[in-house]
């Protein structure tokens, strides 16, 4: 996805998952031509007046966009978009071959075509997953932050496929229960073994053989927590036993543990076991 480095940077940093990236857009009156190989979206979080925007045709539309508007760009489609005033939004990418295999696994076809929305519709699902990403985006970054954006990137373009492309299918199976104790095994054996990657939702859906929407489901049904909460306890788990064992300083446990920082790791540690590393290491708990 190297064409997302021609965006200017100082509009805002890329957060690149696996084969999908989310940046919050913040930048004054300015203007972009575009050819993507991959489809993405814009989410707009301020209003904009007089948005001119041109979507895979020779015409532009001029129109003003209120917060929440919706822009789906579909792979290989030209955009030009100019604002006259300052913006901020979500920009989401998510990578053909990706998008591809996550409607195969979801939906159980691959192909589709995007439907591109006309200017200034709102999308209030989009919105409330963008203002998620956004909350998570000003919070830092490091791996547990990159493994909540990609859940939350799926979640959003399993929305888009629903709602804004040729898939048709409005009933889904539903999952009564958690997994089975082979499936939670496979599943739970691979994020433990893991703790210092970036893990996808649909890797961790294709080991369970189950679709992204069904694990998501099975798997708070089975832990009583989302697969990011559960991250995050595993590493805390794996930082007390290696903090304790007294073999690793703390700046090499927290890469091992997947964690964003070493700040990151004792201020979670502090969250959740209510003391800090030193403390641990010293036996004073």
């Amino acid at each position: 996805m190297k064409w997302l480095d021609s965006i200017p940077e100082e509009w805002g940093k890329l957060h690149k998952t696996d084969k999908s990236a989310v940046t919050l857009t913040r930048t004054g009156p300015n203007q972009i031509q575009i050819v993507a190989p991959d489809p993405f979206a814009l989410i707009l979080l301020t209003p904009q007046i007089k948005r001119e925007t041109r979507i895979g045709s020779d015409r532009s539309t001029t129109a003003n966009v209120p917060v929440g508007s919706l822009e789906l760009i579909p792979d290989q489609a030209d955009l030009f978009a100019r604002w006259r005033t300052p913006k901020e939004n979500i920009l989401s990418c998510f990578g053909s071959d990706r998008l591809r295999n996550l409607a195969g696994v979801e939906f159980e076809t691959d192909e589709f075509e995007l439907r591109p929305l006309s200017p200034g519709r709102i999308d209030k699902t989009a919105l409330a997953l963008a203002r998620l990403m956004r909350e998570e985006i000003l919070r830092g970054n490091d791996s547990s932050n990159l493994l909540y954006l990609d859940s939350l990137n799926v979640a959003l373009w399993l929305h888009l496929l629903r709602n804004h492309s040729s898939i048709r299918k409005t009933t889904y199976n539903s999952l009564a229960g958690g997994f089975s104790a082979r499936a939670w095994r496979t599943v739970d054996d691979y994020m433990r073994s893991h703790l210092a990657d970036t893990i996808p939702i649909e890797t961790l859906a294709s080991l369970a053989r189950l679709s992204v929407s069904h694990f998501s489901r099975a798997f708070r049904q089975t832990t009583g927590k989302s697969p990011h909460q559960y991250l995050i306890d595993l590493r805390v788990e794996r930082a007390e036993l290696l903090i304790r064992a007294d073999d690793l300083p703390l700046a090499e446990i927290w890469r091992i543990c997947g964690f964003g920082s070493q700040s990151h790791m004792t201020s979670l540690i502090r969250e959740r076991l209510h003391t800090t590393p030193t403390k641990i290491r010293r036996g004073e708990i």
